[in-house]
């Protein structure tokens, strides 16, 4: 998906989600929590508010990654979880893992 109409549907979602929010027909962080999804490809603090809802809610990362798949297809962008833990590993610095004492 094209990156001006990736952007642009996540700002409808988040309007969307921001009108729907007044109302009480729909739930508004639906849309909010897809918008950020679809955004967070293009925009790096969505991105970490991404790996920060992964993080803070381990049920929610299949569905994430679902989400992902659908909107991006074979271009999903790397999380910014995984850098993270990749870091923590190579602490040796000789590239292997640390062992355990």
């Amino acid at each position: 998906m094209g990156r001006l109409i990736r952007i642009t549907l996540g700002m409808l979602l988040a309007l969307t989600g921001l009108v729907v929010a007044l109302l009480p027909i729909l739930p508004g962080w639906l849309f909010l929590l897809l918008s950020l999804v679809v955004l967070s490809a293009d925009i790096p603090i969505l991105r970490r508010a991404v790996c920060w809802i992964e993080k803070r809610f381990p049920i929610t990362q299949k569905p994430l990654e679902r989400l992902k798949k659908t909107f991006y297809g074979k271009d999903t962008p790397p999380s910014p979880c995984e850098p993270e833990k990749e870091a923590q590993g190579d602490s040796a610095g000789d590239g292997k893992k640390p062992r355990s004492p």
